[in-house]
């Protein structure tokens, strides 16, 4: 274990998400997520981020969104704002498993007193589902994987997912994860967290 962001951190991050069904192909979608670090004891980062689904067909959705970030600095919460859109392709649809891929594009708005270096960034991440019954419960297993390259930096970041879905209704599904997260520091050295995932989502 390791304090805020260091090497060998164990953090919990918790996301929440409202989605609200526009039209039978366009949802809107909310959340918010909140950071936990030097072992799970300090809030440290938390976002708001609305963002727009557009099923162009079953194989590709086109997302726009606007991610408000507060990361806690020495002094009081620094306030980042990260634009993006992504593509998402559902490369795999089956009652056996579900592949989809998705590429984001970001544009990383960076405040003065964090350096104020504005930074591109792309994201590909990888999920699989596979879907489980045990008796008459079903949930799914999550296997992932996503990279990022950043401006600057390049190669930044990798994040190794494992984890579940449990479906509770048509209205709510939550997710537990555990991820395996490589960080390149701005000194361009590599160090790791354990991070426990929790999400809810709920559908209207």
């Amino acid at each position: 274990f390791a304090t805020v962001g260091e090497n060998g951190d164990f953090q919990i991050w918790n996301e929440n998400i409202v989605h609200f069904k526009i039209d039978p192909r366009v949802t809107l979608a909310v959340s918010n997520e909140y950071r936990w670090g030097d072992n799970g004891r300090k809030l440290f980062y938390k976002h708001l981020q609305p963002t727009l689904a557009c099923e162009i067909n079953s194989y590709i959705t086109l997302k726009p969104g606007y991610r408000t970030i507060w990361l806690r600095a020495s002094k009081g919460w620094a306030i980042f704002y990260d634009p993006f859109f992504e593509c998402i392709l559902h490369l795999l649809q089956s009652q056996h498993v579900e592949i989809s891929n998705r590429n984001r594009i970001t544009y990383s708005i960076t405040p003065n007193k964090l350096g104020g270096k504005n930074a591109w960034q792309y994201r590909n991440r990888i999920h699989i589902y596979i879907p489980i019954k045990v008796r008459s419960y079903r949930f799914k297993l999550m296997l992932g994987d996503e990279v990022f390259f950043r401006e600057g930096r390049g190669f930044s970041q990798n994040r190794a997912i494992a984890g579940f879905v449990f479906p509770r209704s048509e209205r709510a599904d939550f997710e537990f994860f555990y991820v395996y997260r490589n960080l390149k520091t701005r000194a361009h050295q590599w160090i790791y967290h354990n991070v426990l995932r929790l999400s809810a989502n709920f559908y209207f």
